[in-house]
């Protein structure tokens, strides 16, 4: 529509020529409530991940449990898994096999005070990932071939060869005495 048309038809209709500025309303409450369904949607999908994927968080009855056996694993020091025995950069280190939650002090306390000056791995025998290595004991293994552990077992690798194998809580106590 040309000028003069407009003008025009303003003068018909009863209308004004200038143009008024359009008001905007800047309605908050919208931005508020979209703000709000987001956090809340991706408050919801880390819970969702936390239980179900992470496992991060546990509302099961036996916390306390659960928290004990983590407590005691994470205070194990230099904690490998089986299958790197062999993969140690040292050339003569032991590896003491045990399962972390039932350690028995008397064989703990003497690979402790006999290996002070040695490199001491520890391996935990109730963890699921050593399972594969846990078993009848067959000492003539040199290899991770093959390799089956008991608790307690204590190892001394040499060149990545094993040299001593002792299986059980009397041989390792009788070894050190």
């Amino acid at each position: 529509m040309g000028r003069e048309l407009r003008r025009k038809d303003a003068k018909k209709n009863g209308r004004d020529l200038k143009e008024k500025p359009v008001e905007e309303k800047v309605d908050w409450r919208r931005y508020v409530l979209t703000f709000s369904v987001i956090v809340i949607f991706f408050v919801a999908l880390y819970f969702v991940l936390a239980i179900f994927v992470t496992k991060e968080l546990d509302f099961s009855k036996d916390k306390n449990e659960t928290n004990d056996k983590q407590e005691t694993n994470t205070n194990v020091a230099n904690k490998i898994l089986a299958s790197n025995i062999f993969k140690q950069k040292e050339d003569v280190y032991y590896v003491y096999c045990f399962d972390f939650n039932e350690q028995d002090s008397n064989v703990s306390h003497t690979v402790s005070n006999n290996l002070l000056d040695d490199k001491v791995y520890r391996v935990n025998t109730s963890d699921s990932m050593n399972s594969k290595y846990i078993g009848d004991v067959d000492k003539s293994i040199t290899t991770l071939d093959g390799l089956k552990i008991s608790n307690p077992a204590l190892l001394k690798i040499e060149n990545g060869k094993i040299t001593m194998f002792l299986s059980g809580e009397n041989e390792i106590i009788d070894y050190y005495k």
